[in-house]
């Protein structure tokens, strides 16, 4: 009988939305009882948030958005790659060589980062 009286309970419209409510009512309480403990779920929370918007903001343009040139689908990277580190760059001299010899693309270009030395 009381699982049947139940299962009608949770087919009612409203009944995920008074659970919630009654879990936050809960959790208010027991917050006002430990307020060291509520500020130290909120600044868990508030660092958690931060640093997750912070890493979709950097990996959305990356792996979700779609580059801004005509056929992004043929955009290739060429270069070398260094066994240590496994990161593909391209010396001056090779650069120079592949743009001025290469025949399977359209045209070449290159990009780079240097860091200043203090």
């Amino acid at each position: 009988m009381e699982r049947a009286r139940e299962e009608c309970h949770e087919q009612r419209p409203g009944w995920l939305i008074e659970t919630v409510a009654q879990d936050m009512r809960y959790a208010l309480r027991g917050f006002r009882r430990n307020p060291l403990f509520a500020g130290t779920v909120i600044a868990t929370l508030a660092l958690g948030i931060g640093a997750t918007t912070a890493v979709f903001s950097v990996v959305d343009p990356i792996l979700f958005r779609s580059l801004p040139y005509g056929h992004a689908d043929r955009l290739v990277s060429v270069g070398l790659v260094q066994s240590l580190e496994k990161q593909e760059f391209t010396l001056g001299g090779f650069y120079y060589f592949w743009k001025d010899n290469q025949t399977p693309f359209e045209s070449l270009t290159s990009e780079g980062v240097w860091a200043s030395a203090t």
